[in-house]
């Protein structure tokens, strides 16, 4: 299901394993998902890989790439989280799918990302009909 999030991506698929294999470690080795990520050099396909995974049909893979985050954001730093993060979350959080509108919390409260912006999406949720 991952594989194809990165094919709806856009994203040439050799593209992506091109990256993997410019990695350090022994790409054949278990790799932490943070560990893969960052190691690509174009932040932008990085951005879209990550949004696509956030949103892939699989509850499973959401919720992996959610507990990822803060070790991604913790690489790219603040500025990732003021461009990236926030639009994907502001994004999330007027989606159609509940589910979706949810993970726009959880990503709130993994990466530890409290300020105004924040408190205006967790308030709108606590409006939510399906919360």
């Amino acid at each position: 299901i991952a594989i194809e999030s990165f094919q709806s991506s856009g994203i040439q698929f050799e593209n992506v394993i091109m990256g993997l294999d410019k990695m350090e470690e022994n790409w054949r080795e278990l790799q932490k998902i943070p560990s893969i990520l960052t190691s690509f050099n174009n932040i932008n396909n990085l951005n879209i890989i990550v949004k696509r995974l956030l949103k892939d049909d699989s509850n499973a893979v959401r919720m992996e790439m959610v507990k990822c985050l803060p070790d991604i954001a913790n690489h790219f730093g603040k500025e990732w989280k003021k461009s990236f993060l926030e639009s994907v979350i502001s994004e999330f959080s007027i989606d159609e799918d509940y589910k979706i509108r949810q993970l726009s919390i959880l990503m709130i409260i993994k990466t530890e990302y409290y300020n105004a912006f924040s408190k205006k999406i967790i308030e709108r949720a606590l409006h939510d009909p399906v919360s």
